[in-house]
């Protein structure tokens, strides 16, 4: 069973700690490929069945002086770039910023709207990205149903553990990556 949206950021090293264990089965959770992203039957003491809607966060609204903090940022991204973005209104509006930008990668502790949109636009397709090239790196989603719709089953995704994801000799293997702030790493 795949540990969900939001479930592969540490589930993994809860089911090695505990003694035991129940997991909450729901249809409405999409399926997500990755590392450390799976749980099998045999290693479970009890299942429920909880059929309800995972959480939904639309973006965050942002003012003009967030805008023009994000064009800033925007600028300073080149084309061939792997970003980190996160929450909260200026990581909305870098993200909605980046429509013009070509070829991007995604290497982050979370998967935004924002991204998902871009993906389907075609400015992030992860094809310069220096590891795990074509892949969108993420420990887990937050945003709207449709964020989920499109990563259930997606090949293009790939979800690990913030032990993973946030791993500085994890990260380094990604040339030009760039994070919220428009900082190169």
């Amino acid at each position: 069973m795949s540990y969900g949206a939001l479930g592969v950021v540490l589930l993994d090293e809860v089911k090695d700690a505990a003694d035991r264990i129940v997991v909450q089965v729901n249809k409405n959770a999409p399926y997500v490929h990755g590392i450390r992203n799976m749980i099998h039957v045999s290693e479970i003491d009890r299942i429920t069945e909880a059929d309800r809607p995972i959480i939904e966060v639309p973006d965050e609204d942002f003012d003009e002086d967030t805008k023009s903090i994000a064009t800033f940022i925007v600028d300073q991204i080149p084309d061939g770039a792997t970003i980190q973005t996160g929450l909260g209104g200026l990581s909305s509006a870098i993200g909605h910023g980046l429509r013009n930008k070509c070829d991007l990668g995604i290497h982050s502790e979370m998967f935004s709207n924002a991204m998902k949109e871009l993906m389907e636009a075609g400015v992030i397709n992860n094809k310069k990205k220096t590891f795990l090239s074509g892949r969108s790196v993420a420990a887990f989603a937050l945003g709207n149903r449709d964020i989920y719709d499109y990563i259930n089953n997606n090949p293009a995704m790939f979800f690990a553990p913030f032990s993973f994801v946030n791993n500085p000799r994890i990260i380094a293997q990604n040339e030009n990556m760039i994070r919220k702030e428009g900082q190169m790493l």
